[in-house]
């Protein structure tokens, strides 16, 4: 998914379409967003080779899991920040919607899981 983004904005940059630092904005919390992911997936859902002998305890595992959707559920203000320096810097702001979209979605639906999951 990273990939598929950073060659999204870079197609657009070559356009030049895009300021440098709206670019740099975009990127930075498009990686930041991708790494909170990883986390949050790899503390609800068991590794492949995860057993009795996994260094986390369940307790453990469910801490970071919060602590990681506390910064997901910040990513959708994130992301409209940057729309909105993208529109006070007279940039299409709907282009940068449709490239932060795929972060969007999987940060919603990281946070849906974790609501569900969260309910008794």
């Amino acid at each position: 998914m990273t990939q598929n983004v950073q060659q999204r904005l870079e197609v657009k940059m070559q356009k030049r379409d895009i300021p440098e630092e709206l670019f740099v904005q975009m990127r930075t919390c498009q990686t930041a967003a991708n790494e909170f992911l990883r986390q949050f997936w790899s503390s609800v859902v068991p590794a492949s080779g995860e057993g009795p002998m996994s260094s986390a305890s369940p307790a453990q595992k469910a801490a970071k899991a919060a602590r990681m959707a506390g910064y997901l559920v910040k990513t959708p203000e994130k992301i409209q920040a940057i729309i909105e320096m993208a529109r006070s810097s007279g940039v299409d702001a709907g282009k940068i919607e449709m490239a932060m979209k795929p972060v969007s979605t999987a940060v919603e639906k990281a946070l849906q899981f974790y609501q569900t999951r969260k309910k008794p």
